[in-house]
This record gives structure tokens, C-alpha cells and sequence, in this order.
């Protein structure tokens, strides 16, 4: 993955408007399923359930690790990892919408805001930045 590069820093509008689009992907499939909308403590309480499927399917590629029920189970695959991972982030986003806030927009800011501080700052080499 390449480092941002000037440009990307000054189009922060593409990162809100992706913010925006999976702010309103989840409630979309929220609002389709007839789901119960969590308020933030109860979506911080689902963020936690899918990070242990995450640790469980990490824990799967351990050699010799043995789970109970195993067959109930199904190892590891990237595809499976990323949905997990995917689920966690789903559950931080309604967290985030339930105070009205979106977190991929806050991140995205934060990032610009550290980026801009490090340039500034010349802590990267002018290299690490092409790359």
C-alpha cells in the first residue's frame, strides 16, 4: 500500500463521501432486515463478539490448536478473516452513528491531521513518501 500523497490529502471530501456511502450501506441492510438499531453500549458489546471470532479463526492456524466442537467450526481463510473484521468495523460504525458520529470520517481526519503535522515537521523522507 503507497503512502498518500499530496493530492490525496487535499481531496478530503472523497473520504467523507466514502464515510458517508458505508454510513448508509449499514443502515440500508439495518433498516431492511427489520434489525433492532443498538444503541452505542450495545454496539461496543457486538464489537467485542466479533473480534473473539477474529482471535477464534487466528487461533485456528495454530497448529495443534484444538477448539470444542470442532466440528461446528470451520477454519481459517482471508475470506472469512476479512468478513469478521468487516462485521467489527460494522458494529464500531453503528456505535459511532448511535451518538452521531461517523468513525471512518473521524479516522480519515485524524490521519490528515498527522500526515499534514509529520510533513510539516519533516519527519518523513521525501523517499518514504513516493513509495
Amino acid at each position: 500500500m503507497s503512502r498518500p500523497s499530496e493530492h490525496d490529502l487535499r481531496d478530503q471530501p472523497t473520504a467523507r463521501w466514502a464515510a458517508c456511502i458505508v454510513e448508509s450501506l449499514i443502515d440500508e441492510h439495518h433498516t431492511r432486515r427489520g434489525l433492532k438499531w443498538p444503541n452505542e453500549w450495545e454496539a461496543l458489546a457486538f464489537v467485542q463478539t466479533e473480534l473473539g471470532e477474529v482471535y477464534e479463526l487466528l487461533l485456528a492456524e495454530i497448529p495443534g490448536w484444538t477448539r470444542n466442537h470442532p466440528e461446528e467450526h470451520q477454519g481459517y481463510s482471508d475470506e472469512r478473516f476479512a468478513e469478521e473484521l468487516g462485521d467489527a468495523i460494522m458494529m464500531v460504525m453503528m456505535a459511532g452513528m448511535a451518538k452521531g458520529v461517523n468513525p471512518l470520517d473521524a479516522l480519515a481526519q485524524k490521519l490528515y491531521r498527522k500526515i499534514r503535522a509529520a510533513r510539516r515537521e519533516r519527519t518523513w523522507t521525501e523517499e518514504s513518501l513516493r513509495t
